[in-house]
């Protein structure tokens, strides 16, 4: 309500995510969200962990490094190789290619990253998709 309140009107959606923008000129271009043109590929029978981050979001930050540890540990445990994947979304052409700025992947399934995941929760996550592929 405070935005339109104040000449703020809807320029973009996805989801719950609601863009809004307020023109301070009448050709004004509305700006538009960058959405999700594709997903990390994976393969069967092991898994995989794709972390997109910019590098200024501190919650992403400390989501990626927690997941990194429950990864390193889920390694230990089951005595296996997760890949993991970092990509730098502060590089502009990887932030167009994929559509993302911040997100973790297990596989091709997002992980809910706010707020930040606890580390126990990450490893859980991974220890139920482990025992699914053995």
């Amino acid at each position: 309500r405070w935005f339109k309140k104040h000449g703020y009107i809807r320029a973009d959606k996805n989801g719950m995510l609601e863009l809004v923008w307020k023109p301070f000129v009448n050709d004004a271009e509305a700006p538009k969200l960058i959405k999700l043109k594709k997903k990390p590929i994976f393969e069967k029978g092991k898994v995989s962990v794709t972390c997109f981050r910019n590098g200024w979001c501190v919650a992403q930050n400390l989501s990626c490094e927690r997941m990194k540890r429950a990864i390193n540990a889920a390694n230990k445990e089951f005595n296996t190789n997760i890949q993991y994947t970092e990509i730098d979304t502060d590089i502009k052409e990887n932030l167009y290619k994929w559509g993302i700025a911040d997100a973790i992947f297990i596989d091709d399934r997002i992980v809910r990253t706010g707020p930040p995941p606890k580390y126990k929760k990450l490893q859980k996550l991974l220890k139920k998709k482990m025992k699914k592929i053995k």
